[in-house]
């Protein structure tokens, strides 16, 4: 086996590990959207079942915290 056969087999597993990660990446980045949604939901239905009377404002708040939370989550997997 020649030196070109070694190089072109290490570039492919390279490359398969890549594409594996890239694959892992947007797995675990849509696992904590749905989550961040699910809980986003559950902690809405909570609070409107607990307080009627509470503000709008506060809901939408704790629901962009979390969003810029799982965001900003989601983006040091990318990095």
């Amino acid at each position: 086996m020649d030196e070109s056969e070694t190089n072109g087999k290490e570039n492919s597993d390279v490359l398969d590990n890549s594409k594996i990660t890239n694959i892992t990446v947007t797995t675990i980045s849509t696992i904590c959207t749905i989550f961040t949604i699910f809980t986003i939901s559950i902690i809405t239905i909570i609070t409107i079942r607990t307080i009627p009377n509470l503000p709008v404002i506060t809901t939408l708040t704790s629901t962009i915290i979390m969003v810029m939370i799982s965001s900003s989550s989601s983006s040091r997997l990318y990095s």
